[in-house]
């Protein structure tokens, strides 16, 4: 079964859990005297705990769970440093730390797949092909890619939208053929970070979509490769069109956007482009947020937080 992150108010240390043989390793993060669980990697099968401590800039310790013993062969370790704000900096503070996350592989078949949705699926196919994923799916219906900073939270504001059908977080607009995670948080393939979604136009139209875009998840799009603390190309903001009619309607929501900063000086950096190949990201961050606390319910307005 696909891992499930948990999560705790404990004060007491983190621990690695293992149920139904998925290790969740988890952060706890301590301030002030309160504890917040943060979840951070899923790996295949294993038990044990390992602690390596890294500090936010708000000087707050961070605890992550690493899993040290009795790895599936197939399964191993790498090492990723994220030297940029992770999502929960923007409660935590910026941090560099250096964490390990399982190798996960790159057939994005195997990916998608895993996530068990039929959007997953035939995304993976595109992908596999290096194909560009059309402007209607195989059910009909219509196809849309946003990029608006960390894609856990663009999901979720996406997935409470109604109208919208299905999602899928992964990786844009690159170089690289079957990039991974680390890879593009170094900032090696061109990629960035998005969610590429099916929607019914009946229901939500696409400028909608793009108003969500601007106003509720990028907030501020004068901001070059930035969305809140989170900094990198990877998180550059972009409307990426799947066909000639949906890129005039992504220049006219740029368009307006534009006028609206124009007062203030400031230029708006969101691109408008054709959408390229769509690379389906990890199964872990698959509805990452949605698997947690946080509800995806249709027309749900708590606020979202991107730490889980």
């Amino acid at each position: 079964s696909a891992p499930v992150p948990f999560y705790s108010t404990h004060a007491e240390d983190a621990e690695a859990r293992v149920d139904l043989g998925v290790l969740r390793c988890a952060g706890v993060c301590r301030e002030g005297g309160s504890s917040v669980m943060l979840t951070m990697f899923a790996a295949d099968q294993g038990r044990g705990r390992c602690v390596r401590r890294a500090r936010t800039g708000l000087g707050c310790p961070v605890v992550v769970l690493l899993a040290l013993v009795i790895i599936r062969p197939s399964a191993a370790f790498s090492s990723i440093s994220l030297s940029q704000p992770w999502p929960g900096s923007r409660l935590f503070g910026q941090r560099q730390v250096s964490v390990c996350t399982p190798r996960m592989g790159r057939d994005s078949r195997e990916i998608a797949l895993a996530a068990s949705t039929a959007l997953a699926e035939e995304a993976a196919e595109f992908s596999q092909q290096g194909t560009i994923f059309p402007e209607t799916s195989s059910t009909g219906a219509a196809v849309a890619t946003f990029a608006g900073g960390c894609f856990w939270g663009a999901e979720l504001r996406f997935q409470r939208e109604r109208g919208v059908l299905e999602t899928l977080v992964g990786y844009t607009q690159g170089t690289q053929a079957h990039p991974t995670y680390k890879d593009v948080c170094d900032e090696l393939t061109g990629h960035t970070e998005a969610v590429l979604l099916t929607f019914d136009p009946a229901l939500v139209s696409y400028q909608k979509l793009c108003s969500i875009l601007f106003d509720e998840i990028i907030r501020d799009p004068t901001q070059l490769n930035r969305v809140g603390n989170d900094r990198g190309t990877q998180y550059r903001t972009g409307l990426y069109a799947h066909s000639e009619a949906q890129l005039v309607e992504a220049q006219s929501a740029f368009d307006r956007e534009a006028a609206a900063w124009r007062s203030s000086g400031r230029t708006v950096v969101t691109e408008v482009k054709r959408a390229e190949v769509f690379w389906p990201a990890e199964e872990w961050h698959q509805a990452f947020l949605a698997k947690g606390v946080q509800s995806a319910e249709k027309g749900e307005t708590d606020p979202i937080r991107c730490y889980g």
